[in-house]
């Protein structure tokens, strides 16, 4: 508490003191300090060269690990934090220095924070204040393909101090886009992450609030950045090559935009040979999927017909299984129909049998006239010669003249006894419907 009320009478202070003084009172305070101070200041300190350093171990390192430059939602993430919390203060009180930093020992999550770190802790951007009007003109002005073009001027109006920083800072995020596979990073994401470091506002205009046509324009620069500054050949050039280069590159660039004045005609030409090539590009790709999805209905129709044809093969065989059983089912009803018959015709032995068994000793009322009718007497040898066979006129005189023999049975015969012996005596010998009977 007493930390506290001595830092708010000391702000008292300087609110104090002239305005030169206060900025050189501040000067002195940040001199020794490596982050939150301009580059210019802490490049004495070697800023650039531990900036650098820590940038070639991510690259050699870190590049495949997941989320590199986050440290919140890891097991470890406490560590990490105190680890960069340390390192930082280190820096900043001179106990590690250019010569004897080693970034190799630390968690490269931890020297990928410091990078970070570094960049957004800037006071100024990389791009600086003064540009970034011109900046953001030029990506509003500027087609889309001629943004890279109209920025290589401005790249070389910066400090030299910010141009090494941002070229080497680009190159890290070029080289870790490459492995968005391994670390899963995209462009996007590390641009959200170092644009703010890289070209924002200046404070007197954030007051006022960003809207999303300057954000877009923003991130076109540096994407713009990223196409300009890619990493380049191995090889080392001297600071008056360096600047040769730069002159030569805004020279060109300026080349290009005086041809690209004269020639309008052209370029609207290759505009509209563009606009075909991608018309003819988007009817390619419709007729690609057309194929696909013939051949996917083709699938469908060859699926469909062996579908028919099993079915049609299943049907006949069930057709066969049906005619099958009805040669079965005709078969038995036949048997039945036949069994039936031999049944009826059974019964009406046993029936007619019944009918003709007597009841008493004697002979029976029975017209043997219409017995012959019935059974077929007619025409059987021996009828009329036959001394034990009664003509029927006979047997009928000879039963009607006998009323009281058959009212009283004799005692010799009994009552119940058959005169047929058994039913093979009523049935047929050998022709049709006649028989002898005993």
């Amino acid at each position: 508490y007493q930390r506290r009320v001595r830092e708010f009478c000391e702000r008292i202070m300087f609110s104090l003191v002239t305005d030169s003084l206060s900025q050189f009172t501040l000067s002195i305070v940040n001199e020794d300090k490596i982050f939150g101070t301009p580059l210019k200041v802490s490049s004495k300190r070697g800023s650039i060269e531990i900036f650098d350093k820590a940038c070639s171990f991510v690259e050699e390192k870190g590049l495949d690990t997941p989320n590199l430059f986050q440290i919140t939602g890891f097991p470890n993430e406490k560590e990490l934090r105190a680890s960069l919390r340390d390192l930082c203060i280190a820096l900043d009180e001179g106990e590690i220095r250019a010569n004897n930093f080693q970034p190799s020992l630390y968690h490269v999550r931890v020297i990928a924070g410091l990078v970070r770190f570094f960049v957004l802790e800037l006071p100024e951007p990389l791009l600086t204040f003064d540009l970034y009007d011109c900046f953001i003109a030029k990506a509003r002005t500027a087609e889309e393909t001629k943004i890279k073009i109209e920025v290589q001027p401005l790249l070389v109006q910066l400090p030299q101090e910010n141009k090494t920083v941002t070229n080497r800072l680009i190159q890290l995020l070029y080289r870790v886009n490459q492995k968005a596979n391994q670390n899963r990073i995209s462009l996007p994401s590390l641009v959200n992450s170092f644009g703010a470091g890289i070209l924002r506002p200046p404070p007197s205009d954030v007051g006022q609030g960003l809207d999303t046509a300057t954000e877009n324009l923003i991130l076109k620069v540096v994407f713009a950045l990223f196409d300009l500054l890619r990493p380049k050949p191995t090889f080392a050039l001297t600071e008056d090559e360096e600047e040769e280069d730069h002159m030569y590159i805004a020279q060109t660039s300026k080349e290009e935009q005086g041809g690209a004045q004269q020639t309008t005609g052209d370029q609207s030409l290759k505009n509209e040979i563009d606009n075909i090539k991608r018309v003819l590009n988007e009817q390619r790709k419709e007729i690609i999927s057309l194929k696909k999805r013939e051949n996917i209905l083709q699938q469908e129709i060859e699926e469909r017909v062996r579908v028919e044809e099993q079915s049609k093969k299943e049907i006949q065989d069930l057709k066969a299984q049906l005619e099958h059983v009805n040669r079965k089912l005709d078969s038995l009803e036949n048997g039945v129909q036949l069994q039936n018959r031999l049944t009826k015709d059974h019964d009406s032995a046993l029936q007619l049998a019944h009918e003709k068994q007597p009841v008493t000793s004697t002979t029976p009322s029975v017209s043997l006239t219409s017995l012959s009718n019935d059974v077929g007497w007619e025409g059987v040898e021996g009828w009329d010669s036959d001394p034990n066979i009664q003509s029927p006129t006979s047997a009928s005189t000879t039963t009607q003249a006998q009323p009281s023999q058959t009212q009283q049975p004799s005692a010799a015969v009994p009552q119940s006894q058959p005169v047929i012996q058994s039913q093979a005596q009523l049935e047929p010998e050998t022709d049709g419907n006649i028989f002898v009977v005993e």
